[in-house]
């Protein structure tokens, strides 16, 4: 996918980030003509800065306890806003998403904020983990389909299995409330974070979720 990107710098917290950002044109033009030739072509969701990854970052600025000096790893990462946060007090980022384009502009931003402890990998989380993979997963804005609910129930049970920690932050939408509630069990720290979408404040879910056993809070 050949796309247009433009350097953005976004204020989150005290902490000034800036990433590549595709051009909203060319991802669309894209998007149309590859679905002309293949009309399974996935929509492009990565390409965008969503309001669940400033709201996750702004938490992860907030509270570098619960992942400083930890082995980091995010999924369905997008332009990767969270894993760029993280990077600067984590000991490693891996950041992840199942696109290679994705891969491709996170691994630019990191290069151009010199974060030589990120690095950007595809990885598909219909492939769960049968070894700990890191201390701390992120995932920002992943229940939005509900055909993938069960699966997600089932890779952040095996994430929290094998104790890692998992700070998820989500859109308050009352389709993905059965999946929230679900895992509600497991969260040591839930907390509402506003977030400035086309001039309009709207509240953000951040869950840290930890295995039971170990609901002892952040350090």
């Amino acid at each position: 996918m050949a796309l247009q990107l433009s350097l953005q710098t976004l204020q989150i917290g005290k902490t000034s980030v800036s990433l590549l950002v595709p051009d909203d044109q060319s991802v669309l033009e894209e998007y149309r003509k590859r679905f002309l030739e293949n009309n399974q072509t996935p929509f492009p969701y990565w390409a965008k800065i969503w309001p669940a990854s400033i709201a996750l970052s702004v938490f992860l600025d907030k509270n570098p306890a619960y992942y400083a000096g930890s082995q980091v790893m995010e999924l369905a990462a997008g332009l990767g806003l969270p894993s760029l946060v993280a990077a600067r007090k984590a000991a490693n980022v891996n950041c992840t998403d199942y696109m290679q384009e994705a891969v491709t502009v996170i691994q630019q931003s990191a290069q151009y904020n010199r974060l030589t402890n990120l690095q950007s990998s595809v990885l598909d989380w219909n492939v769960i983990p049968s070894e700990k993979k890191a201390d701390v997963i992120l995932l920002s804005d992943i229940n939005y389909d509900p055909e993938d609910f069960k699966q997600l129930d089932r890779l952040v049970r095996t994430f929290l299995h094998l104790n890692m920690t998992v700070i998820l932050s989500t859109p308050q939408r009352l389709m993905a409330k059965p999946f929230i509630s679900g895992l509600m069990e497991y969260s040591s720290h839930q907390e509402s974070i506003p977030v400035l979408q086309n001039s309009e404040e709207i509240f953000i879910s951040v869950l840290v979720l930890k295995s039971i056993s170990t609901h002892i809070g952040p350090g």
